[in-house]
């Protein structure tokens, strides 16, 4: 057992050292190579990052420069603020030109309900413009649909006052201003006080894009020479207020939605008052109709005045030395301020003082909804401001101006659309502004062009997401999603194009040591296996032929013994003469197989080959078989009547018909005890028997020396294991083959075909 073992460690190290070897170059070439690829992913990565970092600077430049324009830019007309003049100038806003950015489609306003509105025409009765169709069309979508809703978001309104007839109502927005219906006057009319100019002048509300319209076809008149035109532009003087920006959060702007309010009426103009008188800027209720109620309809200027101006000391100690400007809503329910807003002071601190001080204004209760009047208190001053000496159109002149909240800029993906988009509110009333955005030009040349301005050498392909076969594979923007960056596998493939051809060779060669390796291991096992087999096969034939040697050498004694000593009859004496015959046949085909399997081996039986009747020479020595195979209780069937010329060598075709019938009688015993002998053309010799016959999977070995098909019947029967194994040397030797087959009915077939070419000697 121990020799075995060492073998097997023998063939174990020489594998595992190979191994060792091979895979500690293989590995040291790898870890280089995944080095070199870490690196260059790392730079694909920086490239992508880049790229992506130009994409989104030129993006954000964008939300930039749309953050700063302002809300009334959005209409085809508008009129510039920073232009003085008595009157209100129109001009064309800067939107009502097609867009040149090749990313903007378009420009757009949601106004509270959803209506959609564009800068591209200035009359909305008038035909489309084809950005304004593009543009709707657009925003119409379902996609769009939370867009549309930021501009009206769900509120709970006010609770109505109990009335006779519930009040005229009428939506406002900060794209509103309001024009009294009567024509203007230089001063106040004969027949109206001064509080019925500042409060109960009955007004209409107009947006700002109408306003825009009538005020520029004024103007083109005006120059036209139309002098009415010109009186009317005159009259109409400064509408449009000023707005101050105040930025804010989206959080805080949707809070601000989300505040019960009531609804807003349209504003009404105050008119010219001295500096501490209380401005009336915008009741956002209309008068009840007469005899709705028992209730004032709204309170008297001086009523309004005398409320607030019981409060100037400690508004005024809130914020020492400055001009406080304050807006009041009060309820028409009640009289008490809803919400009070503080212009002109900056410390927190004191807007807040202002408001605890305003916060317990009281006025009579009165028929409008609500009143939201404007109020200055102006600190003493060392002499009075000058007199105008016609102050009546002074309000159309001077506006302060009015707060607007802005929410930065915003990118939003809804749907196919990419939109950036904010929310513009004024007195609790909001509009959507935005820009929509070609994601299709965006996702494709725009961000194309980047890449090819920033990407250098290794330019990567702008793909949807998960779309192509990457090696790198980045998000292209931040803002525009579903695009990527895709670097090809050969932008990687280059990095380690060479140490791949060498990781190539050296994992051939591993492999080629390894095989070579595993050969000789397993040689080295197969031969060790084989030899082991080998030694025990001899010292199985030994004691095999021991065994058949010692079987007619004991008969042949005690047959000698017995005629020495006159044991045997006259009667018995031909039986023991012819028991000592076969027995010396037996002992000599024995020894004979012996010494011809070991002259095979050594190479020195040679075929000595002569033409002749190969049929007659096979029934003779058939036939010289048959007493044996008879006295064995089997018969013989010998057909091989008609010549047969073939080339042969007679003692060798001797001993394949003898050890071919003498297997037969070892194992062909069955149902019917019968052996066939044949001869077939062109040179064949067949013996068939009755017999269990040779499994398949055991019909090649059974050539092999000293094989032996281990049957449980058979376990005990003689036999040395060389017969079948000399008759396929032999066939081999006249240049044919020896086979086994299945023999119809049942049993084994043995066909040993000679050949046709004259034979070599073997070996």
């Amino acid at each position: 057992m121990t020799h075995p073992r060492r073998v097997l460690a023998l063939a174990v190290g020489l594998v595992v050292s190979t191994l060792l070897l091979g895979g500690g170059w293989l590995a040291s070439t790898w870890r280089e190579r995944a080095t070199r690829l870490r690196e260059a992913e790392a730079r694909l990565l920086r490239t992508a990052h880049v790229v992506r970092g130009a994409v989104d600077e030129s993006l954000e430049e964008l939300r930039a420069r749309e953050d700063e324009r302002p809300f009334y830019h959005y209409g085809y007309y508008y009129s510039p603020p920073d232009v003085l003049a008595i009157s209100d100038p129109v001009a064309i806003s800067p939107l009502a030109r097609p867009p040149t950015d090749p990313r903007v489609v378009g420009y757009f306003q949601i106004d509270p309900g959803g209506a959609i509105r564009t800068p591209y025409t200035p009359d909305a009765e008038g035909p489309a413009h084809p950005l304004s169709t593009r543009v709707r069309g657009a925003l119409e979508s379902e996609a769009l649909a939370s867009l549309r809703a930021l501009a009206s978001p769900p509120r709970a309104p006010a609770a109505p006052l109990a009335r006779a007839a519930p009040p005229i109502e009428v939506e406002t927005s900060l794209l509103t201003l309001s024009i009294g219906d009567a024509p203007a006057h230089r001063g106040p009319s004969p027949a109206a006080s001064p509080e019925t100019v500042a409060i109960a002048q009955v007004e209409r509300s107009v947006d700002l894009n109408t306003y825009g319209n009538v005020q520029a076809q004024d103007i083109q008149l005006a120059q036209q020479g139309d002098p009415m035109a010109s009186q009317r532009v005159l009259d109409r003087g400064r509408q449009v207020p000023n707005y101050s920006r105040r930025n804010v959060t989206w959080e805080d702007a949707r809070q601000s939605q989300q505040q019960p309010q009531a609804p807003p009426r349209a504003p009404a103009q105050a008119r010219s008052q001295p500096a501490t008188a209380p401005v009336v800027a915008s009741p956002v209720a209309t008068e009840a109709p007469l005899g709705a109620g028992s209730r004032m309809r709204r309170p008297s200027a001086a009523q309004v005045r005398a409320a607030l101006d019981a409060h100037r000391d400690a508004v005024v100690a809130c914020a020492p030395g400055r001009d406080v400007v304050v807006r009041l809503r009060v309820r028409g329910e009640d009289g008490a301020p809803s919400g009070v807003n503080v212009s002109g002071v900056d410390d927190p601190e004191a807007v807040r003082c202002v408001r605890d001080a305003l916060a317990v204004v009281r006025l009579p209760p009165f028929e409008a909804r609500v009143l939201v009047v404007g109020y200055l208190y102006a600190p003493a001053r060392a002499a009075p401001p000058p007199e105008l000496a016609d102050a009546s159109g002074l309000d159309n002149m001077v506006r302060r101006a009015a707060e607007v909240d802005y929410t930065p800029m915003t990118y939003a993906e809804l749907g196919d659309a990419l939109v950036l988009h904010r929310l513009v509110t004024h007195e609790g009333v909001s509009v959507v502004q935005g820009v929509l955005l070609a994601r299709d030009r965006l996702a494709g040349e725009w961000i194309a062009r980047i890449v090819a301005r920033h990407a250098g050498e290794t330019e990567p392909a702008v793909v949807e997401a998960g779309q192509g076969e990457c090696a790198v594979r980045e998000p292209a923007s931040a803002i525009v999603g579903g695009v990527e960056l895709c670097f090809p596998p050969a932008a990687l493939r280059a990095a380690t194009e060479a140490l791949d051809r060498e990781l190539g060779w050296q994992l051939a060669a591993l492999l080629a040591l390894l095989s070579i390796a595993l050969l000789a291991a397993a040689a080295i096992v197969i031969a060790a296996r084989r030899a082991q087999a080998l030694s025990r096969q001899k010292s199985e034939f030994v004691s095999a032929v021991s065994h058949e040697l010692r079987t007619p050498l004991t008969t042949l004694r005690m047959h000698a013994e017995m005629l020495d000593e006159g044991l045997v009859t006259d009667a018995r004496r031909p039986k023991v003469h012819k028991e000592l015959v076969r027995e010396s046949v037996r002992l000599a085909r024995l020894v004979d197989n012996v010494l011809t399997l070991a002259r095979i081996e050594e190479g020195r039986r040679r075929i000595e080959a002569a033409d002749g009747d190969l049929a007659a020479h096979v029934r003779e020595v058939a036939e010289g078989q048959r007493g044996l195979v008879e006295e064995r209780g089997f018969t013989l069937d010998v057909r091989a009547g008609a010549p047969l010329e073939a080339c042969f060598d007679r003692q060798a075709v001797e001993q394949i018909v003898v050890n071919l019938l003498d297997n037969a009688l070892k194992y062909g015993a069955g149902a019917e005890r019968a052996i066939e002998v044949r001869v077939e053309a062109p040179s064949t010799i067949v013996v068939s028997d009755r017999g269990p016959g040779v499994p398949v999977s055991a019909r090649e070995r059974v050539f092999e020396r000293f094989y032996r098909v281990e049957r449980p019947e058979h376990a005990h029967a003689p036999g040395t294991g060389i017969g079948l194994s000399l008759v396929a040397d032999l066939a081999v030797a006249h240049g044919g083959r020896a086979s086994v087959h299945p023999r119809e009915g049942g049993g084994l077939e043995v066909r040993v075909a000679l050949g046709g070419a004259r034979p070599e000697a073997p070996g």
